[in-house]
C-alpha cells in the first residue's frame, strides 16, 4: 500500500439535483487528489439522474437505484461499491472545505 491512501466519498441522493451540484463540485475540489466519488442516485423523478450521467470526471462514478431502495440501502449501495482503503459518507446537501479529506 502506498504511504497516501485512495479515499472513496460515497454520496447518496435522490431527487436533490440543486444541492447535488454544490456538493459534488466540493467534493472534486479537495486538495487530496487520489479521491473517487461514488453518487448512487435512488431512483430520483426529478432530473438528478441525466445530470449524474452528463459528467465526464473519471473520479465521479454514477450508480442508479431502481426501484426505490429508501435511504438504507442507498446508503449501503455507495459503501458497496467503493474501491478506496477509506471511505467517507457525505450527504447530499453538505459542502466539504477544500482540505476536509487531506485533514482527515
Amino acid at each position: 500500500m502506498s504511504s497516501r491512501p485512495k479515499v472513496s466519498i460515497g454520496l447518496p441522493t435522490r431527487n436533490r439535483r440543486a444541492y447535488l451540484m454544490e456538493t459534488l463540485s466540493s467534493a472534486l475540489a479537495q486538495t487530496f487528489e487520489d479521491i473517487e466519488v461514488v453518487v448512487s442516485d435512488d431512483d430520483s423523478s426529478d432530473d438528478t439522474w441525466e445530470y449524474l450521467s452528463s459528467l465526464k470526471d473519471p473520479r465521479i462514478r454514477a450508480i442508479r437505484q431502481r426501484p426505490h431502495a429508501g435511504m438504507v440501502g442507498n446508503f449501503n449501495a455507495v459503501l458497496n461499491a467503493a474501491t478506496g482503503d477509506l471511505f467517507v459518507l457525505l450527504n447530499d446537501d453538505d459542502v466539504l472545505d477544500p482540505t476536509t479529506i487531506e485533514k482527515l
